[in-house]
């Protein structure tokens, strides 16, 4: 033997180098970026030399491999010194028998012994054989790896036990044609395992293969495999199910093989394993002809596999939706085929999809129900009755959560027809129903009851009263409904042509899917109104052609039928023209009822709308219906309130009074957002229909008439209001604005016409009329009306002023005493006027002395004693708390007269205070901002602060005011923190909850904290004890005040 070694060297050294060592490692051994990977090449020279176990061995110092293949011969010698790769080819019938993948061994060793048959010899220098004395004395094939390469033999037997571990599991036999089983012992722990394979033909395509591993549960495949010496596998995992036929269930495994787990990753959910050929690492799958037809293959094998389950009952609903390629998510071009056969075999017409008759169905023949219950009703028979002889409902489950990617897929990818309960309940015909039992309509009335009644999502609605859903007492079904008038009623009455079945309707089930669903009700006076009577008219006067004698018949009825529901009847009513004017047949509402039909006092009342050329109800019916039918009805009694638009309300009120105009304008419809103040009732819009008309007054009579009808209006409907407008939702920001005194359409209107007649017997407009010069005659019948007018402001001082001046000038004095506008700009002008002309008279100062005067020497001023911060709170700090509770009490309580008390809702405007309110601020905190702290020194020395309002002073009741002197209101602030809390953005939660919450200490010298928040940034005010005390104070004294005033 030593002449074959030394003749494989000599070869060897001349092909290669005698530094072959030294470069080799990089190019051989390096390629792997799992050095451990070697074990794979190991089993795979035993698998290639026929070896049907294999058993791993491993010591401290090195591991031994041992297996019963064939024995080592010249070529295999000259193959494991060589560095040829024989992976490439596949017609071999080998998975590459001592080829480059076993120099992966030399991470770990230098010199690896190999005792097989006859040879016994070493490597060294990765291609150099030497003879070695055989110590072995059995006839398997031994391989010896001392730990003597560069890792450490520590390290090397750390990181091969773990990839034993990791490597050697049941997993790894699938794709092994003779390894049957593979052993691993690791010393000196003892540790022991194995893994075993057994294989059970089927057919000549299919094995049933057990994957065994003690302490773990057995893995059953169903492989199938093609005819090659080199077969390529695909292993459905089974699962035994409840009737002894086995399931197939999601392989864990998603990598493929190629006889070894790879990195390319199938995204199948069942094992392949294709003899590709690949690069050394196994990491990637070449591109070439051999590789192409091998996918070929691997496609035509799926498409095998998929015609055998289907043929032995192994497809199901849940094995399309978890196993079979419905997601084409796969990269590896030479896998994608996979995917494509799927869709292909079910675009052909293969019947793969399961149908709850336990048959199978093509795509085209399919039909996806929206929601089990559909399926579960709409059974195989009914289904094809409406929808062709080869309509097949897919697996009732279909529907369910589970089972969502394969809907997405079917529907997407083949456009598979989703019905709903819209699509087939329409196409139940009479003739179907009838074919069914009383059970399966009653259960179905209980599953599509929701769908029927509306308690789905409107478009899923379906209107039952399309339907033939009614079961009369001889089996035959009818419409609830023929052309609008009822076919049945629910209690079944005598004279009814046609009678419900009485087992449907004892049936709850039944008689609420009637009720509620079908809208059948029970045969009475409402609904004769509505059956009999309602057809007879148009939808108005020139559609409706009926004799009165006939319409007075009706009304008989219509009196009747109040008695059991009124409301009902207005309903019904609401749009028909059943009542007879002089205008011709009208709706209720459009009516009104002559004042000589009504009682005396309400005859009075509204004897003004005599005047008026309305569609009074005929004066026929006076005498045969009574007036009280024609009131609940909905006729008319009063002129109807009406609202008009925005601009025919500006254009009057812009005639009316320019300046209050521009001012509504601004303040009001020029925001995003406008709403009414006060009082509740009161609406801009509202006005009174015909108005016009009845204040066409052309007597005092007539005009004292349309006063006493138009006080009732406005007890209901004021004249004016306060209307605000604002750009936000909530009102509570700096852009709400308000007007008060913004007077109503039906204001202006009375404003602007001429119907109040004065002592002379003239007619006038309320402005332009005194009160005291309003006729006497008017009496107290109309006091509210008359308090809510505007008439003409009277003053004896301001007339005398008037006649005081000369003839030219009264015009002008008038208007200035008359309207406090116009006087006040008069006024301003005038002050403008007076300092333009004192400054004139004054001499010019220089630039530079108005310099100097803003320079002053600080030195040379004398400030203020300033405490710092920590002392403040001893100079506000309350000695005495119930005596000066008291004090504050006494304070508050002064002058309580008014009727609105102030709120603790603290609103977010201010005013400026008065010098008591700073008198009292300068003395808590010098001057120093209750926010940043800041103190101001002024040129002469004094300190500079803003008292801000916390509650606006216009807003606060008069009888409130006097007690701002304690500071309570307001806040000394630097003019950046004034400018912020004024104008900026804020949220006072806090403080509005430590005034409710927070109780002063008495002789506590600390500052009391509130948080705030100013533009979006947390910030916090301090205040002395003296003063929260007199805000806690404050509030509640005149909340109880508000309180008291309310009971």
């Amino acid at each position: 033997m030593g002449d074959l070694y030394a003749a494989i060297r000599n070869q060897h050294i001349q092909d290669y180098g005698s530094k072959f060592e030294e470069w080799a490692p990089r190019i051989l051994v390096d390629q792997y970026s799992d050095r451990t990977h070697f074990i794979f090449e190991l089993i795979q020279n035993a698998e290639d030399a026929g070896a049907t176990y294999v058993t791993f061995s491993l010591y401290q110092n090195r591991l031994v491999l041992c297996h019963n293949g064939k024995p080592f011969t010249e070529a295999d010698i000259r193959g494991i010194c060589g560095i040829r790769s024989t992976k490439d080819e596949p017609e071999s019938g080998k998975i590459g028998r001592f080829g480059i993948g076993f120099k992966s061994v030399y991470a770990y060793t230098r010199t690896p012994v190999i005792y097989s048959g006859q040879y016994s010899f070493r490597i060294q220098n990765l291609i150099l054989p030497y003879a070695e004395k055989n110590e072995s004395a059995g006839i398997d094939t031994i391989l010896i790896l001392p730990f003597d390469g560069k890792v450490p033999a520590e390290d090397a037997y750390g990181e091969i036990r773990r990839a034993l571990e990791k490597y050697i599991s049941s997993d790894v036999l699938f794709a092994l044609k003779n390894v049957r089983s593979i052993n691993c012992r690791v010393d000196p722990a003892g540790e022991e395992w194995s893994v075993n394979k057994e294989s059970h033909p089927i057919s000549s395509i299919v094995d049933r293969v057990l994957l065994l591993q003690k302490g773990k549960e057995t893995k059953e495949l169903l492989t199938f495999h093609t005819q090659d010496r080199q077969p390529i596998l695909i292993g459905y995992e089974l699962k035994q199910g409840e009737n002894g036929h086995g399931k197939i269930v999601p392989a864990e495994q998603h990598y493929l093989y190629v006889y070894f787990p790879t990195a390319v990753e199938t995204h199948q959910a069942f094992c392949v394993h294709v003899p590709f050929s690949t690069t050394p690492a196994r990491d990637n799958i070449r591109h070439n002809a051999i590789n192409e037809n091998l996918s070929e293959q691997l496609n035509q094998l799926f498409a095998d596999s998929i015609r055998w389950l289907l043929k032995n009952s192994y497809i199901t609903l849940q094995f399309l939706n978890e196993v079979y390629p419905i997601e084409n998510n796969c990269k590896e071009e030479n896998l994608q085929g996979i995917y494509r056969t799927g869709r292909e075999l079910l675009q052909n017409g293969l019947r793969l999809l399961p149908t709850d008759a336990g048959e199978y169905c093509s795509v085209s023949e399919a039909l996806l129900p929206y929601a089990k219950n559909i399926a579960e009703n709409i059974t195989q028979p009914i289904l094809r009755s409406e929808y062709g002889e080869n309509a097949c409902w897919i697996e009732s489950e279909i529907s369910s959560e589970a089972n969502a990617r394969l809907w997405g897929y079917l529907t997407h990818c083949f456009g598979i027809r989703v019905l709903r309960w819209k699509d087939v309940l329409p196409k139940l015909k009479a003739e179907i129903l009838e074919e069914q039992t009383d059970e399966w309509l009653l259960h179905l009335m209980e599953v599509i009851y929701p769908t029927c009644t509306g308690n789905l999502k409107l478009k899923d609605k379906v209107d039952a009263h399309e339907i033939p859903f009614v079961r009369l007492q001889d089996g035959t079904h009818i419409y609830c409904r023929y052309d609008g008038v009822a076919q049945v009623y629910i209690n079944n009455p005598i004279s009814a042509k046609n009678k419900i079945s009485t087992k449907i309707l004892q049936d709850k089930r039944g008689y609420n899917f009637y009720t509620a669903a079908l809208g059948i009700e029970e045969y009475n006076a409402v609904q004769e109104l509505k059956d009999d009577v309602v057809c007879f008219y148009g939808e108005d006067s020139e559609d409706t052609d009926i004799p009165f004698e006939d319409n007075l018949e009706h009304f008989a009825l219509i009196e009747r039928a109040i008695k059991e529901n009124q409301y009902e009847v207005q309903r019904i009513l609401a749009a028909v023209p059943i009542v007879w004017t002089k205008f011709g047949w009208k709706k209720p509402t459009e009516c009104y009822i002559c004042p000589d039909m009504l009682e005396k006092g309400e005859k009075d009342k509204r004897a003004v709308m005599a005047m008026l050329d309305l569609p009074w109800v005929s004066e026929d019916y006076r005498g045969k219906v009574p007036t009280e039918v024609f009131l609940k009805i909905g006729c008319n009694v009063d002129l109807k309130i009406v609202d008009v638009d925005q601009k025919t309300y500006l254009d009057l009120l812009g005639s009316i009074d320019f300046r209050l105009y521009s001012e509504l304008q601004k303040k009001v419809f020029a925001k995003r957002y406008t709403k009414v103040d006060f009082p509740e009732e009161w609406n801009w819009s509202c006005t009174l229909d015909h108005i016009d008309d009845i204040l066409q007054c052309k007597t005092l009579q007539q005009s004292i008439g349309v006063a006493r009808y138009l006080n009732d209006i406005v007890k209901k409907h004021p004249l004016y209001g306060r209307l605000l407008g604002s750009q936000g939702r909530s009102f509570n920001t700096a852009t709400a604005e308000g007007v008060d005194k913004v007077p109503s359409m039906l204001a202006l209107q009375l404003h602007a016409s001429a119907w109040l007649y004065d002592k002379n017997g003239d007619a006038q407009k309320a402005s332009e009329l005194k009160k005291s010069m309003l006729s006497p005659e008017y009496g107290r019948c109309c006091s509210e009306l008359l308090e809510q007018l505007s008439f003409e402001t009277e003053n004896e001082a301001v007339e005398a002023a008037i006649q005081s001046v000369d003839t030219p000038y009264q015009d002008f004095v008038g208007t200035m005493l008359k309207k406090p506008d116009e006087l006040r700009w008069m006024f301003e002008t005038y002050q403008k006027f007076q300092r333009k002309k004192k400054k004139e008279e004054l001499a010019p100062e220089s630039l530079m002395g108005l310099l100097k005067k803003q320079s002053s020497a600080q030195t040379e001023i004398e400030s203020e004693l300033t405490p710092d911060e920590e002392e403040l709170g001893e100079y506000g700090a309350v000695r005495n708390l119930k005596h000066r509770e008291k004090k504050l009490d006494e304070s508050f309580q002064e002058g309580l007269e008014g009727q609105k008390a102030v709120t603790p809702r603290l609103h977010y405007t201010c005013s400026e205070s008065n010098q008591a309110e700073k008198a009292f601020l300068r003395a808590q905190y010098f001057g120093k901002c209750q926010i940043c702290g800041k103190q101001i020194l002024q040129a002469s020395g004094k300190v500079y602060f803003e008292a801000c309002n916390i509650l606006p002073t216009d807003a606060i009741l008069d009888r409130y005011r006097h007690s701002i002197s304690e500071g309570w209101n307001s806040l000394c602030l630097c003019p950046n923190c004034a400018a912020e809390f004024k104008y900026g953005k804020k949220n006072l939660s806090e403080l509005i909850s430590m005034i409710q919450n927070y109780h002063v200490e008495e002789q506590d010298e600390n500052l009391i904290v509130c948080n705030i928040e100013m533009q979006g940034e947390k910030r916090s005010i301090k205040y002395t004890g003296k003063h929260f005390l007199a805000l806690q104070r404050a509030i509640k004294i005149y909340e109880q005040d508000s309180t008291h005033k309310q009971e």
